[in-house]
């Protein structure tokens, strides 16, 4: 086999990779696969109140965080969103707890609505979106769009790697936060909770001030590992390319 067959043998292979690539991505977080649902997920968010609770205060990225603990907070759902806005955030105080969850629960579930083509979720802005069209029996009260402050790693490990059609058990405490530049430069930036599921609009998001996450079920393990083990064999194969096409070559005797 000479160099030019070689070559075109070669690009049939990046050929399969990429759609490997690109067909696992956007299957890795298909709501539509999402059919067996946990029975943890049909249930509704626990609250409880805190009486007394221990004020949370630490300092990152130049600004100190005072968390007023509320209410012991439990929450099970579908994951329809998880967007991490570290990148996309023009305030360097939120890119501390820069990750999103939106989840749906109870009766939402119940009745499937998620395999509904008509119903779709979006997020942005640190909002989160549901669109429908047609006869849809969505319950508004079963949606919410969590905003996580997580300060354990393992935890954090577990999170950022959520992908919609995931069904998670989220453990903390709703909070109010005052977030403070350390230069003293600049006002106090209030962010509250809220309380209640019936709200929506600004101020709608509930604060989570996560102490743990358990996985009940993955979804789509198989396009999730397709699109890893593919991501990073293209990954390889680009940096071997390109320190081809700068390595010296002898001439021949």
């Amino acid at each position: 086999m000479d160099q030019e067959e070689l070559w075109e043998y070669r690009k049939y292979w990046w050929i399969v990779l990429l759609i490997i690539c690109i067909v696992s991505f956007f299957n890795r977080s298909n709501l539509h696969s999402v059919t067996t649902i946990e029975p943890e997920t049909l249930k509704q968010p626990i609250q409880t109140e805190l009486y007394k609770a221990k004020p949370v205060c630490f300092q990152r990225d130049g600004y100190t965080y005072d968390l007023t603990p509320l209410y012991q907070y439990d929450i099970s759902g579908l994951v329809v969103g998880a967007f991490n806005y570290k990148n996309f955030s023009s305030e360097k105080f939120e890119r501390v707890f820069p990750l999103d969850v939106c989840l749906i629960w109870g009766n939402n579930l119940q009745r499937r609505v998620h395999l509904n083509p008509g119903v779709h979720f979006s997020q942005d802005c640190r909002w989160c979106w549901v669109n429908w069209s047609g006869p849809v029996d969505f319950n508004l009260q079963e949606l919410s769009n969590n905003h996580l402050i997580i300060k354990d790693d393992r935890v954090w490990q577990i999170a950022k790697q959520l992908v919609r059609g995931d069904q998670v058990h989220i453990t903390g405490k709703l909070v109010n936060a005052v977030i403070k530049p350390l230069s003293g430069a600049g006002s106090p930036i209030p962010w509250n909770t809220s309380l209640i599921r019936s709200d929506s609009g600004a101020g709608a998001c509930e604060i989570i001030l996560v102490e743990d996450i358990r996985v009940l079920r993955t979804a789509n393990g198989v396009a999730r590992f397709l699109f890893g083990v593919s991501f990073w064999v293209l990954v390889i194969l680009l940096c071997w390319r390109f320190v081809a096409l700068f390595r010296p070559t002898l001439p021949k005797q």
